[in-house]
């Protein structure tokens, strides 16, 4: 019971670009793929970045 209710819940509350996305890293065939996979998506298609640096990119040298 509890397990088709978390599967309704999971269906209103992810959207299809977020598993699109889960999909897509999902798929990598190694941990250097899923690397690449993730830059790509940070500096391509994301408006923000997925992890911190402590500055933006414009700022470094």
């Amino acid at each position: 019971m509890f397990a088709n209710l978390a599967k309704k819940l999971n269906a209103l509350l992810v959207t299809t670009d977020e598993r699109d996305r889960d999909a897509y890293l999902a798929s990598s065939v190694d941990f250097a793929d899923l690397e690449r996979r993730m830059d790509y998506l940070e500096m391509n298609h994301q408006p923000f970045t997925l992890y911190s640096a402590g500055v933006p990119h414009d700022w470094r040298d």
